[in-house]
């Protein structure tokens, strides 16, 4: 017995080894893996497809169910089960919080899903509970970032799920460059690793891919497109299309009008990521604080992602004096830092347009002689 206890000290001696580390060493070592992680997998969309993970397995997981807008649509609860299920074991808010952006035109220049049932509002009202909303591949989002995949299987390349239980695609054969098209918006982990990349006109970025095709040499030159109508102010456009960063400003549409009788302005549009609730509440705060005495009423009048808010002034007041306040301290003009950061490869880079579309024909050259 006696021996049989020395051993099994011995064994505890050699298991239970102390290591002394810097707390600070420790710290970065441990953050450096993590911002890596973040960024890969979750945070920054990857070159190849212009999606970032949880979208991409969102849509293969709509595309398994066979969930189109032309064929059927399906509780986005057993969509987001399924997903979080077999792909995307990071919470079910998180995956049904990334499927809301695809399926809104105010959110998403061409969205990738069709949406049933109340998704929220340019009003900045949130989405209907999971259990009450559908939703199916949109017509674009099924043939031009996914459809290939009904052809053959060997279009992409494939990985096990996390539990090794399924396989997954790599990417998704998409047609066009869509990271152009819809941009991406994301906070990564690290300095400058967040991504925001603007919306396009599909026309346009088309064109300029075909101009590529035709003179590898030429230099693809592209002015935002934001998905409601908007005012783009002059900026270096050139250097951010070279380089991938930048920034520029964007201007809703305000009308001068009238509104019983009174002097009136109307918001018809406002920029990316700004909601009608955002300008109310900043302009009625201005008012309580007497820098907008000129005001009469606010009335948000917006609905079906279709924005209106009338701003009635009171008589003799001047309605380009209140219009250029309005885009000095409200989000009607706001300012957009472009930073086209992507995983390329296995790691994070920023990219210039003309290389990012460039990467596109490449891939595309490979997935169409896989067909």
């Amino acid at each position: 017995m006696a021996a049989k206890k020395k051993n099994n000290d011995n064994n505890h001696e050699e298991t239970s080894r102390v290591i002394e580390k810097e707390t600070l060493e420790s710290y970065e070592t441990d953050m450096a893996k993590y911002s890596i992680i973040v960024n890969r997998r979750r945070a920054l969309p990857e070159d190849r497809d212009g999606l970032k993970p949880v979208q991409r397995k969102i849509l293969f997981d709509l595309f398994d169910q066979h969930a189109t807008s032309f064929s059927k649509r399906i509780k986005s609860s057993a969509i987001v089960g399924d997903t979080m299920k077999l792909y995307h074991p990071h919470g079910d808010s998180s995956i049904y919080g990334a499927m809301e952006p695809l399926a809104n035109n105010y959110k998403c220049k061409v969205p990738l899903i069709a949406p049933k049932g109340n998704w929220g509002t340019i009003m900045g009202d949130d989405p209907a509970a999971m259990r009450y909303t559908e939703a199916g591949l949109s017509d674009f989002g099924f043939e031009c970032v996914i459809g290939e995949l009904k052809d053959t299987p060997n279009v992409v390349d494939w990985m096990p799920n996390f539990d090794r239980t399924k396989t997954e695609p790599e990417f998704l054969p998409v047609k066009i460059p869509l990271l152009l098209i819809n941009g991406s918006f994301g906070i990564g982990v690290g300095d400058k690793m967040s991504v925001n990349i603007p919306p396009h006109n599909l026309s346009e970025v088309i064109a300029e891919t075909r101009a590529v095709i035709r003179d590898p040499n030429h230099q693809v030159f592209l002015i935002p497109d934001h998905c409601l109508p908007c005012k783009i102010l002059e900026a270096d456009f050139k250097s951010i299309c070279d380089t991938g960063a930048g920034s520029y400003r964007v201007r809703g549409i305000v009308e001068t009008t009238e509104y019983d009788g009174l002097p009136a302005l109307i918001v018809r549009s406002l920029p990316d990521r700004v909601t009608t609730d955002m300008i109310e509440s900043k302009l009625k705060e201005m008012v309580e604080k007497k820098q907008l005495p000129m005001i009469n009423d606010i009335i948000d009048a917006s609905a079906n992602g279709v924005v209106e808010i009338i701003i009635q002034l009171r008589r003799g007041s001047d309605p380009g004096y209140v219009k250029e306040i309005l885009y000095a301290k409200t989000k009607v003009q706001d300012t957009v830092a472009v930073n086209f950061m992507v995983v390329h490869g296995v790691n994070p880079e920023r990219r210039s347009y003309t290389e990012y579309i460039k990467d596109f024909l490449k891939l595309r050259a490979t997935t169409k002689f896989r067909l």
